[in-house]
C-alpha cells in the first residue's frame, strides 16, 4: 500500500487556477463569501449549472471526496487512477465497496483518496457515496490530506476515548473550525467546506485567517442546550444555556465600567445571579452581561480604546457591517474579557466579568459571541 501511495504522490501537482465571477447567490456578505470565491478561482469547484453555489446545502460524502482530491492531486492521476491500478488482489480489495461503482462520476476522485490513505469506508464494507459527511469524518479527512496532524496526538501510545478528538484538535490548532459547525455528527454545509479548506490552503496568512473566530474540540463537546433572547428593539438576539435563569434586561446601563467610558443606553444580564451584588442599584449583576449604545462618538470609543493601557486585544475582525474586536480589560480591579460589536447604528458591547484565567467562564464567553447576531430592520 505504501508504494502505491508513493506513485500517486509523485503525480501531485497543483490545480491551475481560473478566473470566474462570484456564484450569484452567494452576497457580498456572505461569512464565508472569501473562502467561496478562493476555491471557485482555483478551479475547485464549479457549482451549479444555474451558477449557483448553495453554500448552506449539506455536502454528500461523494462530493466532498471529489473536492478534496481534485485540491490536491493532478488531472492526468485522477483520470489514470483506475485504469492503472495493478492488477493484484491487494489494491483491488482495499477499493472495493458494496455501493460504489467506480464507473460512476465520482469513481476515479474516490480511487485516489483510498489509495492515497486519505478516504476510508466503513467497517461494513459499504462507502455510503450519498450520505451527507459530519465533521467528525470532515476533520480526519482534512488533517491526513494537508498533512497537519501532531505528532504527540497521534502518537500510537496516545490513549484517545474519541477516535475524531486529535482530528478536531489538528484543525482548531490552525483556527479552521468555522463558528456554524453545530457538533461532530452534524453534516457539514458546502459554505464550511469552502472556509474550512481556505484556512487550511492559507493557515500562513495570519492577519486574514488566525483572526476569525473558531472552535474548539471543548466547545463542540458542549452538550447543554441552549434558549433564544431576542431584542427587536435593541437590534439583536443570541443564544444562551437553558440551566441559566432568564436574562434580566435593564434599561440604563452604569458608568466608569471600562471602554467606553459613557454610560451604555441599556444592559442585558446574563448567566447565573451574583450574590454578592456589587451594586448599581437593584440587585441584578450577574457574570455575563451586554451593553448597547445607541448614540456614541466612536471615533472617541476607539481613540480611548487606543489609549487604554489596561487594554490587550485578542482578536480584530472586520467583516461589514460589523466590527468586532475582542480583548482583556484589567481596569475593574479584575481580568474580564470583552468584545466590541461595532455597526453602523449601534455599539455593542459584551462583558464577561473577572473571567481572567477561569476556562469555563472564558469558553460561555466565546460561545454567547458566537451565537451573537444582529436583527435586520425590514422595510
Amino acid at each position: 500500500m505504501r508504494t502505491l501511495r508513493v506513485l500517486l504522490i509523485i503525480g501531485l501537482v497543483s490545480v491551475a487556477p481560473t478566473a470566474s465571477a462570484r456564484f450569484w447567490d452567494v452576497p457580498d456578505d456572505h461569512p464565508y463569501g472569501e473562502a467561496i470565491d478562493y476555491i471557485m478561482r482555483e478551479g475547485i469547484v464549479r457549482g451549479y449549472p444555474d451558477r449557483s453555489f448553495r453554500a448552506d446545502l449539506p455536502i454528500s460524502r461523494a462530493e466532498f471526496t471529489k473536492i478534496i482530491v481534485s485540491t490536491l492531486f493532478s488531472e492526468f492521476v485522477i483520470e489514470t487512477c483506475v485504469e492503472s491500478l495493478p492488477d493484484s488482489k491487494e489494491a483491488l480489495d482495499v477499493i472495493r465497496f458494496d455501493d460504489v461503482s467506480y464507473l460512476d462520476w465520482y469513481g476515479p476522485y474516490l480511487c485516489v483518496g483510498i489509495l492515497a490513505e486519505i478516504i476510508q469506508g466503513y467497517p461494513d464494507g459499504t462507502f455510503r457515496p450519498e450520505d451527507g459527511i459530519n465533521f467528525a469524518e470532515a476533520a480526519k479527512i482534512l488533517a491526513n490530506s494537508y498533512g497537519i496532524l501532531s505528532p504527540e496526538r497521534h502518537d500510537i501510545r496516545a490513549k484517545q476515548d474519541v477516535w475524531y478528538k486529535p482530528y478536531v484538535e489538528d484543525l482548531a490548532d490552525l483556527n479552521a473550525i468555522p463558528p456554524t459547525i453545530r457538533g461532530f455528527q452534524y453534516p457539514i454545509t458546502r459554505g464550511e467546506m469552502a472556509e474550512m479548506i481556505y484556512r487550511l490552503t492559507n493557515a500562513h496568512l495570519a492577519t486574514t485567517v488566525t483572526s476569525k473566530r473558531t472552535l474548539t474540540y471543548a466547545d463542540l463537546a458542549e452538550t447543554i442546550p441552549r434558549l433564544p433572547y431576542v431584542r427587536k428593539t435593541e437590534g439583536f438576539a443570541l443564544t444562551y444555556p437553558d440551566t441559566w435563569p432568564p436574562p434580566f434586561f435593564q434599561a440604563r446601563g452604569i458608568s466608569n465600567d471600562g471602554v467606553p467610558v459613557q454610560r451604555s443606553s441599556w444592559r442585558v444580564y446574563l448567566g447565573h445571579d451574583d450574590q454578592s451584588c456589587p451594586g448599581f442599584g437593584k440587585c441584578n449583576e450577574r457574570s455575563f452581561y451586554i451593553d448597547g449604545y445607541d448614540n456614541i462618538d466612536t471615533d472617541l470609543l476607539i481613540s480611548d480604546f487606543d489609549n487604554s493601557p489596561y487594554i490587550t486585544v485578542l482578536e480584530d475582525v472586520l467583516a461589514d457591517p460589523i466590527w468586532t474586536i475582542v480583548y482583556e480589560d484589567y481596569s475593574v480591579g479584575c481580568g474580564s474579557k470583552r468584545a466590541l460589536i461595532m455597526t453602523k447604528g449601534r455599539v455593542y458591547r459584551l462583558t464577561a466579568l473577572c473571567s481572567a484565567g477561569n476556562l469555563v467562564a472564558t469558553r460561555q464567553f466565546d460561545q454567547l459571541l458566537r451565537s451573537f447576531s444582529l436583527i435586520e430592520k425590514k422595510r
